[in-house]
């Protein structure tokens, strides 16, 4: 429990001590000024045009990407152009091999088609993707690396085509992107 404590406060007369009084000064008048400007104009000018700026900006990437339309990629426009010359696309495959030392290691890669005159695959685009990705399956990865072993991949998936079709429908095989990782 806390203790209370009594003080004594000193009360003095400076008249009893011989002390003199101390001397009243006279307080100088004060004016009545206006508080100094921290900012000023041209700082609140600052403050106001970038917060403008800001609503600005963060208003503007709203609105564009409420009011995106679903347009055409450039890569996609590239791709239409080249479908009417007898190209068609077979895409982002990705595909896990071992080399000869058992590591694994994955080739990234996309296919164009070159087609006969008047040919269509359209229908059999995912059987062409399974034949093309069990081609590239088969293969060992040290020796796709070499530039002749492309050459011959790309007549082995030819031929393969040719099977799955029915045909001779695909004119050439070509690889658009060849990555190994």
């Amino acid at each position: 429990m806390v203790r209370k404590v009594n003080l004594d406060i000193l009360e003095v007369d400076l008249q009893q001590t011989g002390a003199e009084a101390p001397r009243e000064e006279p307080v100088p008048e004060v004016r009545e000024t206006a508080p100094p400007q921290k900012w000023g104009r041209l700082g609140k000018a600052l403050v106001i045009s970038s917060s403008l700026f800001l609503l600005l900006s963060i208003g503007l990437t709203v609105w564009f990407q409420v009011h995106k339309k679903p347009g055409v990629q450039e890569s996609e426009m590239q791709k239409s152009a080249i479908l009417s010359d007898g190209l068609e696309y077979m895409e982002r495959f990705a595909i896990d091999l071992k080399d000869d030392r058992g590591n694994f290691k994955v080739l990234l890669c996309d296919i164009a088609l070159e087609l006969n005159q008047g040919a269509s695959i359209t229908k059999e685009k995912t059987d062409i993707r399974r034949t093309i990705y069990r081609t590239l399956k088969s293969k060992n990865i040290d020796k796709l690396i070499l530039p002749k072993a492309k050459k011959g991949l790309k007549k082995e998936i030819e031929s393969e085509l040719e099977k799955v079709l029915g045909g001779k429908i695909v004119k050439q095989v070509y690889f658009t992107r060849f990555t190994v990782l």
